[in-house]
C-alpha cells in the first residue's frame, strides 16, 4: 500500500511539473508570437516616432525584437532551471 502512495505522489509531481514546463513554455511563444507580428503590424504607427534618425518601428523591428528575443530566453532557461532543481527536490523525498 505504501509503494501505491509513493508512486501516486512521484506522478502528482511529475504532472505538476510538465504542466510548469508547457504553462512556460506556451507564455514564451506568445511573447515571441506577440513581438514578431506586433512589431510589423504596429510598424506604421510607430513610425511616427523617431528614435536618433531611425523610424521607431525600424528601430523595434530590428533592434527591440531581438532583445526581446534574448530576454524570453534568459528568463525561460532560468524558470526551467528552478523547475528542474524543484522536481529533483520532490523526487527525492519519499
Amino acid at each position: 500500500m505504501e509503494e501505491t502512495t509513493s508512486a501516486t505522489a512521484t506522478e502528482a509531481v511529475v504532472t505538476r511539473y510538465w504542466r510548469s514546463v508547457r504553462l512556460w513554455t506556451l507564455l514564451g511563444l506568445l511573447v515571441w508570437f506577440g513581438v514578431t507580428f506586433g512589431v510589423s503590424w504596429w510598424a506604421p504607427v510607430l513610425d511616427a516616432w523617431r528614435i536618433g534618425r531611425m523610424p521607431a518601428g525600424y528601430w523595434w523591428a530590428t533592434q527591440g525584437a531581438i532583445g526581446v528575443y534574448l530576454l524570453i530566453i534568459v528568463v525561460h532557461g532560468r524558470i526551467m532551471d528552478r523547475l528542474e532543481r524543484q522536481d529533483a527536490a520532490g523526487s527525492d523525498q519519499p
